[in-house]
């Protein structure tokens, strides 16, 4: 995913020529007038007027040369550009917050599913993800197929009227996932045209999500339907990312992590540069992801075998084990 100045003389330096000349002219003469020197702070414009002071043998007399100190321009410019750079590192990590670099020859198969090796050790976690498409399921038959996690699908919103509705299945199998001991999140099905819309998915989440433990990230997945006139198929770029963030931002706001989901075509229509949001990729081969863009957790397959579970299944890598709570 993708994850992301001229400068010009001041006036006071540009006369510095000016008030040397004027200085020689004002030479002659200067000794008889009466002058109030200026001292200039190091760190900033302004200046102290110093009263007239009769030399003393004290060493480190405070009394400076009656010429006019320079200001220190150089300095102030190196600073200033060090503080800018400091600001735009900083704006760079908070709108990258999925920014990961994973190197995919330590990305290998054991026993048909994918795992992420670092110093010969496993570090990533495998998943499943599920809805009403799998049926029932025996989560405790999961539960000892060696999946560490699950995304469960817990709604959606129509593409044409736009009603919002649980996914059938949902409770089921969230009881399921939480008595077998396998830890959850959620995804949802959007179909928002705008911000107030998506805030209004994410609310529904929240409240069918009410009193379970959902130890996983909560999924924004927004996909195009090309065989249907869907109501969210022409969204501009800017439109589907500040819905995934109005979505996102509320569900962070309740104390959950979040993802948003998608393929390459689906990648595509967001705004990338400013999506702040961890990244699921869906690529289903069995080699390596193929994105540019920075994820943590990669969907390679929708015709895995998982045991407890009769239809095809999607697995999942998950690069960031961190991410389950």
């Amino acid at each position: 995913m993708t994850s992301y100045r001229n400068k010009k003389h001041s006036p006071q330096t540009s006369s510095r020529s000016t008030r040397r000349t004027t200085a020689k002219h004002r030479a002659g003469s200067h000794a008889q007038r009466s002058h109030t020197p200026h001292v200039y702070n190091s760190y900033s414009r302004k200046s102290y007027s110093t009263s007239k002071t009769k030399t003393t043998s004290r060493p480190y007399s405070a009394t400076y040369s009656t010429k006019s100190q320079p200001f220190p321009t150089k300095l102030v410019a190196l600073v200033i550009g060090i503080l800018a750079l400091i600001i735009l590192l900083t704006i760079g990590i908070q709108s990258c917050s999925h920014s990961r670099d994973y190197d995919w020859n330590n990305l290998t198969q054991e026993n048909g599913r994918m795992v992420y090796q670092q110093a010969g050790q496993i570090t990533s976690k495998t998943g499943i993800d599920v809805s009403s498409h799998q049926g029932t399921i025996d989560w405790n038959a999961v539960a000892n197929d060696g999946i560490d996690f699950a995304m469960i699908r817990c709604g959606s919103r129509g593409y044409t009227q736009g009603n919002m509705f649980a996914d059938e299945t949902f409770y089921s199998n969230a009881d399921g996932a939480q008595a077998a001991g396998v830890p959850f999140g959620v995804y949802f099905f959007s179909q928002a045209v705008t911000e107030d819309e998506a805030i209004e998915e994410a609310e529904y989440v929240l409240q069918l999500i009410e009193g379970m433990n959902v130890t996983c990230p909560i999924a924004y997945d927004l996909e195009d339907m090309p065989n249907h006139n869907a109501r969210a198929n022409n969204l501009s770029a800017e439109q589907c990312t500040k819905n995934a963030e109005a979505f996102c931002n509320r569900i962070k706001q309740a104390g959950y992590s979040t993802l948003v989901y998608g393929n390459q075509h689906d990648l595509a229509r967001y705004d990338l540069g400013s999506l702040k949001e961890d990244i699921w990729y869906a690529e289903y081969n069995d080699t390596v992801p193929t994105t540019s863009t920075p994820i943590v957790m990669w969907q390679y397959t929708s015709t895995g075998s998982v045991s407890g579970i009769q239809a095809n299944v999607d697995l999942n890598v998950l690069f960031d084990p961190s991410l389950i709570s």
